[in-house]
């Protein structure tokens, strides 16, 4: 009975509640302004403004011209191993190519050369040695 009771009461008291949280306001559009956007004069697109890098030109620190003619650019003094080789070493991999820096090794795999003066060794595989300078090749079937 006391159930009935409370549903009787709290319940139609809760939809009055609620129909008062739903209240409809008629929201006005925003009033316009006199000047619309359209009307207003266009700024001037070729409008001169002043070179920034011109005040930058006289606190650099390098003299303009050839990078070439400056006397730390010249030849380096290199000097090279006994044992070290004579030629460029051209190499390439149309898979991928991975350096082995802890063994001092570069893989090479898929389509691999590498040319070496006029010698040329072409495999699936290759390992080039750069400390004792073999290159091992290996092909599959």
């Amino acid at each position: 009975m006391k159930t009935k009771l409370l549903i009787t009461i709290f319940l139609p008291l809760f939809y009055v509640v609620a129909s008062f949280a739903q209240d409809s306001l008629q929201l006005e559009p925003p009033a316009r302004s006199r000047l619309d956007s359209l009307d207003l004069p266009a700024s001037d697109s070729t409008e001169l403004v002043q070179d920034s890098t011109s005040l930058l030109s006289e606190v650099d620190s390098l003299p303009a011209g050839d990078s070439l003619s400056f006397p730390f650019a010249a030849k380096a003094d290199v000097r090279y191993s006994k044992d070290s080789l004579d030629q460029e070493v051209e190499s390439f991999a149309k898979d991928s190519m991975r350096y082995d820096i802890a063994n001092k090794q570069l893989h090479l795999w898929g389509d691999a050369y590498v040319n070496y003066g006029d010698m040329r060794i072409e495999a699936d595989y290759i390992v080039y040695n750069w400390t004792d300078n073999i290159v091992t090749a290996t092909f599959s079937l």
